[in-house]
């Protein structure tokens, strides 16, 4: 994927695993053994483009991606995400955290998170929908590539050069909008 993604020009690739927390489906969730696998993988792939690694976890009844080494190292301990402990790691770690495929109530959220997901290859979770307390954040595409055929779909491209975990967080807490490429909508 480092590749593929460094032959179309990414400045760097940003990926999210699944989280269950408290679950005993370790099949399908990232554990903190294949996290620190995934951190070495990205470490040997960062000759040929840095890998910025992220995790998805169940948050207040929705979904939320966390960015920083450091607080998704503490929810592993912890191994629990309440609200209490969610403004703690806001606090206490250099992280951002972006809500994905937003449903149902999502005003409750508002505190916790640095932006959301408008756009999920190409699906707008707000078509007909109000933006809530939502509305003065940062705006978010995601094409959930999950794999090398994936990721030329260039729902998450964004103009400004983003090389490390430090620059994404940086990028998402400034709070501006970025410039984003819809292919279903190129034409409007």
């Amino acid at each position: 994927m480092a590749q593929k993604a460094k032959e179309l020009g990414f400045s760097a690739l940003v990926i999210t695993d699944h989280y269950y927390i408290n679950s005993d489906d370790s099949e399908f969730s990232l554990s903190e053994d294949r996290f620190q696998l995934l951190r070495r993988a990205c470490r040997e792939a960062k000759e040929v483009l840095p890998i910025i690694i992220g995790i998805e976890a169940s948050f207040m009844g929705q979904e939320v991606l966390i960015f920083g080494g450091e607080a998704i190292k503490r929810i592993f301990k912890s191994k629990s995400l309440t609200p209490d402990e969610m403004m703690l790691l806001r606090k206490e770690t250099h992280c951002a955290i972006i809500l994905c495929h937003p449903g149902g109530d999502i005003d409750p959220l508002e505190p916790y998170i640095d932006g959301f997901e408008h756009y999920n290859s190409g699906q707008d979770w707000f078509k007909g929908r109000d933006f809530g307390k939502l509305k003065d954040k940062q705006r978010w595409c995601n094409s959930d590539a999950h794999g090398v055929r994936c990721l030329d779909r260039n729902y998450n491209i964004v103009t400004h050069k983003i090389q490390n975990e430090s620059d994404l967080i940086k990028y998402i807490k400034t709070g501006k909008q970025p410039e984003f490429y819809v292919k279903n909508f190129e034409d409007k």
